[in-house]
């Protein structure tokens, strides 16, 4: 009816077929399907970061301006050590405008400016430090100038653990915290532009520190990578250093998230064969420190933001999800299917039908297809403190003196009201430094004395307990010894009463008496002795003759 075979097959446009042609391979790629390259794969090569340094500086830049110039340093130091650079090379490369009173600074304080004094957010009480003390205290910082660090101030100041300063006003991070005059502040990150008028600017030799406008900034883009910058001593496997450059530098340098394909193509070429879901597992190549991925968790977001309805979801099911993430901040999958079983919800919970369901809740964050950094996520979601797939730690109770783990609930401690159970940060708490300081002291006193403290009256004393049986052993003798170092007075150092013109008898085994002496010479452990021997001499008394021994 359609004639012969060959002849309907020339005339279909989407079959190719020339048996009387011979073509190559790249010449037949235009012709046949099979051959061409797959257009669901994206052959585009994937990103390479040249400079992780400078991209790691214009994140941290990128953080600041977004946080109105404020940075906690959490966020910071992660993504040093991760990318194995010396945490002093970043402080210099950020030194144009940025503040940081990290100990590898040039500068850890500042003096304020009457109006930052003013501003100051929770100072310390104006008689709390003596007037002597503030006012030296000042001139220290002052005199230090551009090279004010803490180290050197505690040293000038004679503020150690055991000085009398210390007993009295605490330590002397929690002063300078609190002291209106100075400003000290070792964890965040600051924007000199959001100093300027709160504090003093020192000068050192290339000028003020502060920041000066355009000529700044191109200091700052200036920073590059260079050999120096390398913590070699952290740095660990060269092949895996450069892995999590790349890695890193690439979410980076896509605002803080990255698509998780783009990541996977990332490590197929490295020749470590690592998956990304290794990257995440506990362990000594792992990148949870620093890359945030809720594959199969859901999270309590910080802010619930509109989502996008294509289908309502089901009122009973979205109020089970809500209120499982709800209890602990986040759920895996396999709790959220639980939890709907419970509910005789299955059938609405599948696979397919619970993502779904988990996108459209605006409450819930549940993206498995992003990679993000801590910092970023951190500003989405209620990040759990500690890891799902990680064992909680037992709790550690002191008995007898001696750290034992325990599995057991704590128990609370009534005896002591004012042992607080957690020492939070008074910065961020709304407490005051007073009040930090105080707290750990009576924490230490407390921990100290505990088992020495006198219980209160219990029935639960008089329960009778099983003692363990007394064993009598007969006395053993000690042996006797008789060496020089028992006949001898002392051993090691003669006694303070052992100088020069002492009188001391002198007993010498094999005689009765004791020869009268006089110290002429002590060193050490050897003391020369003269032997007053006129009376035994029969002649001249004690002013006769003479002996001297050592």
């Amino acid at each position: 009816m359609h004639g012969h075979i060959r002849k309907v097959i020339l005339t279909l446009p989407e079959l190719f077929f020339d048996p009387k042609t011979v073509y190559t391979v790249e010449a037949a790629r235009q012709f046949v399907a099979l051959l061409a390259p797959d257009e669901t794969t994206d052959d585009t090569p994937a990103p390479y970061v040249a400079d992780p340094f400078a991209e790691l500086v214009a994140t941290i830049l990128s953080w600041l301006h977004q946080a109105d110039g404020v940075l906690s340093q959490d966020a910071v130091l992660p993504l040093v050590k991760a990318l194995g650079f010396k945490t002093r090379a970043v402080i210099v490369a950020l030194s144009p405008r940025v503040f940081w009173s990290h100990r590898e600074s040039d500068c850890e304080i500042l003096l304020r400016t009457p109006a930052g004094a003013a501003q100051h957010p929770r100072p310390l009480p104006d008689v709390y430090l003596h007037q002597q003390v503030r006012e030296h205290l000042v001139a220290q910082v002052r005199a230090m100038g551009a090279k004010a660090k803490y180290d050197k101030l505690a040293g000038a100041l004679n503020w150690n653990m055991r000085s009398e300063l210390k007993k009295t006003y605490g330590t002397l991070s929690v002063v300078l915290t609190g002291l209106r005059e100075v400003f000290f502040d070792p964890h965040r990150l600051y924007l000199k532009r959001a100093l300027d008028g709160v504090v003093e600017w020192p000068v050192n030799r290339h000028g003020r520190q502060g920041v000066h406008g355009a000529q700044a900034e191109e200091i700052v883009t200036e920073a590059r990578w260079s050999p120096q910058v390398d913590d070699l001593k952290s740095a660990g496997d060269p092949e895996w250093l450069n892995l999590k450059r790349q890695l890193v530098g690439t979410v980076m340098s896509h605002g803080g998230r990255c698509e998780v394909s783009l990541l996977r193509q990332l490590l197929q070429p490295a020749a470590l064969a690592l998956t990304l879901e290794e990257l995440f597992a506990f362990g000594r190549r792992d990148l949870n420190d620093v890359f945030f991925w809720s594959r199969d968790r859901v999270h309590w977001r910080a802010v619930a933001h509109p989502a996008v309805v294509h289908e309502p979801v089901h009122p009973e099911l979205s109020q089970v999800l809500l209120r499982t993430v709800r209890a602990t901040g986040s759920a895996s999958l396999e709790e959220l299917r639980e939890a709907a079983r419970s509910a005789n919800l299955e059938a609405l919970a599948k696979d397919e039908l619970l993502t779904d369901a988990l996108r459209q809740i605006p409450e819930l964050f549940f993206t498995p297809e992003v990679v993000f950094l801590h910092h970023v996520a951190n500003a989405l979601v209620e990040v759990p403190r500690t890891a799902p797939d990680e064992p909680e730690p037992p709790d550690r109770t002191v008995v007898e003196g001696e750290e034992q783990a325990s599995q057991q609930p704590a128990v609370e401690d009534t005896s002591n009201p004012t042992l607080p159970e957690t020492v939070k940060d008074p910065m961020q708490e709304g407490g005051t430094p007073v009040e930090f300081e105080r707290a750990e002291e009576q924490a230490d006193e407390a921990r100290s004395k505990r088992p020495a403290e006198p219980k209160f009256f219990s029935f639960t004393d008089f329960v009778p307990q099983q003692e363990p049986p007394i064993i009598e052993r007969q006395p053993v003798k000690k042996a006797r010894h008789e060496d020089a170092s028992e006949m001898a007075g002392w051993s090691q150092e003669a006694p303070l009463w052992a100088t020069e013109g002492s009188a001391v008898l002198v007993r010498e085994q094999g005689r009765m008496t004791d020869s009268i002496g006089v110290i002429t010479h002590a060193m050490g452990s050897t003391c020369s002795v003269r032997l007053l021997l006129g009376e035994q001499a029969g002649a001249g008394g004690l002013a006769g003759g003479g002996l001297s021994l050592v």
